[in-house]
């Protein structure tokens, strides 16, 4: 049931979201689970960039919309959080 609920969740609730729990785990060790979940709403967000032909390998810099810029992060905070986790395994 949670999950359906996480797949309703527009890309920018979902974006502003998973950048929540990146914030908070930079900033201290969270709890494992919350970690994981930030992983999963990143996921989340670079499968409905994906679908959404956000960006595109022929569009220069210029071409992406400015409000959509923020979403080239995603790859960069799931990578974070993955090492969260990694380290947490440790």
């Amino acid at each position: 049931m949670g999950e359906l609920k996480m797949q309703e969740k527009s890309l920018p609730a979902l974006f502003e979201q998973a950048r929540n729990i990146h914030t908070i785990a930079s900033e201290s060790s969270v709890d494992r689970d919350l970690v994981k979940k930030g992983c999963e709403l990143l996921r989340q967000c670079e499968e409905m960039i994906s679908k959404l032909g956000l960006f595109s390998l022929n569009e220069t810099i210029d071409d992406i919309i400015t409000a959509n810029l923020k979403y080239i992060l995603v790859p960069y905070y799931l990578a974070e959080l993955t090492e969260k986790i990694a380290e947490d395994g440790r």
